[in-house]
């Protein structure tokens, strides 16, 4: 929406005939914008969640992001990860066994997802686990959602 004022707001300074349009002329052409801006964002949105992108992501998340690297979550719970966000959830113990560790440490690594909050245990189902991702995650993986002011929105 944002996107979607600052260019209505662009044209309304570059062309002076919009001041002598009417209202609903200038209404109409607004809801275009803004509409526009809606497709975009839901095509953004769409394209993070293909696999090959998701994947990139999540993968770049556990080499880069600072709270995972410093909670020390080993590399091998990204692929676990991938397969959860995709799939919803899933039971526990089957999480801990997907993450190739020996039991004490793919409960370790459960522990730390959990304590930052990337994992959940589920409301619905007991002893399953499901994403809980918090709004950090949630930039690395959909970054076209960050403010516009962001500079690191591209």
């Amino acid at each position: 929406m944002t996107r979607a004022v600052v260019e209505y707001e662009k044209l309304s300074r570059a062309d002076s005939s919009m001041a002598q349009q009417s209202s609903a002329q200038q209404e109409l052409q607004f809801l275009q914008l803004l509409l526009s801006a809606c497709i975009d964002e839901v095509c953004l949105t769409l394209k993070a969640f293909l696999p090959s992108v998701l994947r990139t992501r999540v993968f770049k998340a556990f080499q880069s992001n600072e709270q995972i690297l410093n909670s020390k979550i080993d590399e091998g719970a990204a692929p676990v990860l991938l397969c959860l966000i995709v799939k919803g959830s899933v039971p526990q113990s089957e999480f801990e066994m997907f993450t190739g560790l020996h039991l004490e440490s793919s409960e370790i690594e459960v522990a730390k997802l959990k304590t930052l909050g990337i994992l959940a245990v589920s409301k619905a189902k007991p002893d399953w686990v499901e994403p809980d991702l918090p709004g950090w995650l949630e930039a690395c993986l959909l970054p076209h959602l960050l403010m516009p002011t962001d500079s690191s929105r591209q």
